[in-house]
């Protein structure tokens, strides 16, 4: 029902010339859940371990996962600006021209953005009714599944590529003299014998 409402709004914002779809920003946001975390639990695993009297090891099974006794919809998730805390995860698409909500869906916390990136463009098309001419988005997109679907579809993707990431304890190579003359000498050669 609120997707047929939203979709009917959204429609007459492009009948009146409110959403021109050349250009849709999508993001993410984590939504606190609002829940006590002295309700939190361990899942199911532990009761099953404990079931059979084994002792639980961090290493052999993994991370022990925690839900929500009183919400369990909402999943332990964490971004660079929030603590890990039971959360909800709101996709957003929003039309560029008078910032119209073309696309919005919660699901849960640990969904990442780019798990998402697929259906909601899909969701986009279907309540535009065409797709749009550019999507943009933050690096947490540039991975090369949303560059492939927006390539697909042929939609110009505006969207940074991620960082590299390094090991933990590794340190990025620092421009010294010993490491910038021989990139220098090699560029310098190299044009000399062109």
């Amino acid at each position: 029902m609120f997707r047929r409402i939203f979709t009917r709004v959204v429609r007459q914002c492009q009948a009146a010339g409110l959403v021109s779809a050349e250009t849709v920003h999508i993001d993410a946001s984590l939504i606190r859940a609002n829940v006590s975390m002295d309700a939190l639990v361990s899942r199911h695993i532990d009761a099953a371990l404990d079931v059979n009297d084994v002792a639980r090891d961090a290493r052999t099974i993994g991370k022990f996962k925690k839900v929500c006794r009183t919400d369990p919809d909402a999943t332990m998730a964490t971004s660079s600006m929030a603590p890990l805390r039971p959360s909800y995860k709101q996709h957003t698409a929003v039309d560029d021209l008078e910032g119209v909500v073309v696309d919005v869906e919660i699901v849960t916390g640990e969904a990442h953005d780019t798990g998402q990136f697929e259906q909601r463009l899909d969701a986009i098309e279907e309540t535009l009714a065409m797709a749009p001419d550019r999507i943009t988005a933050d690096a947490a997109y540039g991975v090369g599944k949303v560059y492939a679907v927006l390539e697909d579809r042929e939609i110009e993707g505006v969207i940074p590529p991620r960082p590299a990431t390094r090991r933990a304890g590794a340190q990025a190579l620092r421009p010294n003299v010993s490491n910038t003359i021989p990139i220098m000498m090699l560029s310098a050669a190299r044009q000399r014998s062109s």
